[in-house]
């Protein structure tokens, strides 16, 4: 099967690889769509501070499930996610578990940008595996994992409706926020932005205010 993969600095290499095989409490998925995180642009280029493991917002149709995998079955239609925590340190029990020592230790394998890729045992009893319901492409499927960092930043900062934000950069996350933004029931909602062409999707998808944030332009139409 073919999986891209770091081959050097700058470099991606789509490769031969040995299909995985399971073992008995694991899923073998299919990919059929994986989103492209700046996390894996950081990676390409030498910057990460997990595993150089390409592609983590997936969504697939389960190939081969282990002998004691009751929860799955194949031809399920599923988004994974690729790390999980250890549930019981210091960061688990504060809600800080992306700090956690053994969240970046699980991973998809080979990768996300596979054609194939194994879900360990650890992540599938984990509960990191979701199925998708019929009537969702696997497109949308994919981006249940930058959704739910979305969703999470914003109960972070104790988001409630009647609120005023300010999202700067409406970029693909950006958007997804002004997108959870206007569900929350949040306004205004002001988006900040250097593309023209970023500013009018925001203001397309539920930005009152789009903005360009040059000094001397944003400020004044704010006052206006």
């Amino acid at each position: 099967m073919k999986a891209a993969l770091i081959a050097g600095k700058g470099l991606v290499e789509l490769r031969e690889v040995p299909k995985p095989s399971v073992g008995p409490e694991e899923i073998l998925v299919r990919m059929r769509a994986c989103g492209v995180c700046g996390t894996d642009i950081e990676k390409v280029h030498g910057e990460h501070i997990t595993p150089p493991v390409l592609g983590h917002e997936v969504a697939g149709v389960v190939e081969q499930v282990g002998r004691q995998v009751q929860a799955f079955n194949t031809n399920d239609r599923v988004a994974v996610h690729h790390h999980i925590s250890c549930k019981s340190c210091f960061y688990c029990k504060n809600g800080l578990e992306t700090l956690c020592g053994e969240y970046p230790r699980s991973n998809l394998d080979p990768c996300g940008f596979a054609e194939y890729f194994r879900v360990s045992e650890t992540l599938v009893r984990g509960g990191t595996v979701y199925k998708l319901p019929d009537t969702m492409s696997f497109e949308d499927g994919s981006q249940v994992e930058p959704t739910a960092c979305c969703i999470r930043a914003l109960r972070k900062a104790a988001i409630t409706s009647g609120d005023s934000v300010a999202v700067f950069g409406a970029g693909p996350v950006g958007l997804t926020h002004i997108q959870l933004l206007k569900l929350y029931g949040v306004a205004p909602i002001v988006a900040f932005d250097l593309l023209d062409s970023r500013r009018k999707t925001a203001a397309e998808i539920g930005a009152d205010v789009a903005l360009d944030p040059s000094p001397d332009s944003s400020i004044k139409q704010l006052a206006d």
